[in-house]
């Protein structure tokens, strides 16, 4: 089954759930839609060459393309931004003036031809598929295969994709929605204008750029168009602010002397914790309680603090000593636990090479109030004779209470949620 059949059966079935007011059916369908559009996305940028004809026009056509396309405005989300980019002309950013719905060679989409089979013994898969691609010698740009043995049927698996001819496309303008997208055809027909996928301007760019996610596209247009998301700059603005603060000692050490030394010997985590959260400010639509979310466990942010040498001195930050740390910035309300079951799905998830447990987190921005605040539980630590590295999980739900309690030591990731 072509990608064009895939679509077009999870789009009734997404209007018959439309109907029925299925909503978890509409958000299964619509995650499905888009994982084959990421596949297809991944792909082309696989086999898109690093200094592209595409790359190169915009590098050179900067200028123009500001002078025609910038939107010079300020807007609240990255949602909103996003409508924006997919309003503007894209055949000028990608340096094409053919008109509306006339077709022309993508250039970068390729004709997949997809077999697969089965064998008793690997040797007769190998000759099998060999035979399929021997037969396709000619006009095949690229070749992905997979041979695997099914253990349970006691048979051979192989799998085959071909990728052939370069698809036709086509640009159009939505006058309802105002969007322009760019269509792949399913023939060579001019005049027939079927489609198997299409793509807006934010999702070519990512691919003409090669560049590692959809949102790294989004910073990089809205940068070209002059659109600035009040967002971002204010988590950026939040995060400078913060490690302007811990950087510099003296705003703490003159106002919050028995914060000062509390956190002395574990500033440097907490400027990594920072600097991390500010490289990795994402949608607007992921935030919590309107601030960024950022995930790590505590085994890969203590790797990021012996390693880190923009920081300050290099410290012993073993999984023992993480853990501690990280749970009095939790205790001290320098930094946000927040809850796995406020979490979306799509963000509950491991953290990649370590198969550890990690925890999302937010980081408030450090005012007067929220340092008063850290001072203060500094000061109920001492009076409970409770050393910041060595604190006791009774004597935090004795002395703070079951609330602040659950936010530090409660709601961890569960692997079977």
């Amino acid at each position: 089954m072509d990608i064009k059949e895939v679509m077009i059966g999870l789009s009734v079935n997404k209007i018959n759930a439309v109907d029925i007011k299925d909503n978890e059916k509409i958000k299964e369908i619509n995650s499905k839609l888009y994982n084959i559009k990421r596949q297809q996305i991944d792909k082309a940028k696989v086999y898109m060459a690093e200094d592209n004809v595409y790359k190169k026009y915009l590098t050179e056509n900067l200028e123009y393309i500001k002078s025609r396309l910038a939107v010079n405005v300020s807007v609240k989300t990255t949602v909103e931004a996003s409508k924006l980019l997919q309003e503007v002309d894209m055949r000028i950013i990608i340096g094409t003036d053919y008109q509306y719905a006339e077709s022309f060679d993508s250039g970068v989409f390729l004709q997949e031809e997809y077999y697969e089979g089965i064998e008793l013994t690997k040797n007769e898969a190998e000759c099998s598929m060999a035979k399929i691609i021997n037969s396709k010698d000619r006009g095949v740009d690229s070749i992905d295969y997979l041979i695997q043995e099914n253990v349970a049927l006691g048979m051979w698996i192989y799998r085959v994709s071909l990728y052939t001819t370069k698809q036709k496309a086509f640009i159009d303008f939505n006058k309802k929605t105002k969007k322009h997208l760019y269509f792949l055809k399913c023939n060579e027909d001019a005049n027939d204008y079927s489609y198997s996928i299409y793509f807006d301007i934010i999702e070519l760019f990512e691919i003409y750029n090669k560049l590692s996610n959809q949102y790294s596209a989004i910073n990089q247009l809205c940068q070209l168009l002059n659109i600035k998301i009040e967002y971002e700059i204010n988590q950026q603005s939040k995060y400078e602010n913060n490690l302007n603060i811990l950087q510099q000692d003296y705003p703490i050490k003159s106002k919050y002397l028995i914060l000062y030394q509390c956190l002395s010997y574990h500033v440097h985590l907490l400027k990594v914790i920072n600097t991390e959260g500010r490289e990795h400010i994402n949608y607007s639509s992921n935030s919590y309680e309107g601030e960024n979310v950022f995930s790590f466990s505590n085994e890969f942010i203590g790797n990021k603090a012996v390693n880190n040498e923009n920081l300050g001195m290099a410290i012993k930050c073993g999984k023992g000593t993480v853990n501690p740390k990280i749970t009095l910035f939790c205790l001290l309300g320098l930094l946000v636990k927040i809850p796995f079951e406020e979490l979306p799905k799509h963000q509950r998830f491991k953290t990649s090479g370590y198969e550890k447990e990690e925890n999302s987190y937010i980081v408030p921005e450090y005012t007067d109030e929220v340092l008063e605040e850290a001072e203060r539980r500094v000061i109920m630590l001492s009076e409970a004779k409770m050393k910041p590295t060595r604190i006791a999980k009774d004597k935090v739900l004795e002395v703070f209470g079951e609330e602040l309690y659950n936010s530090v030591y409660g709601n961890y990731y569960n692997v079977n949620a």
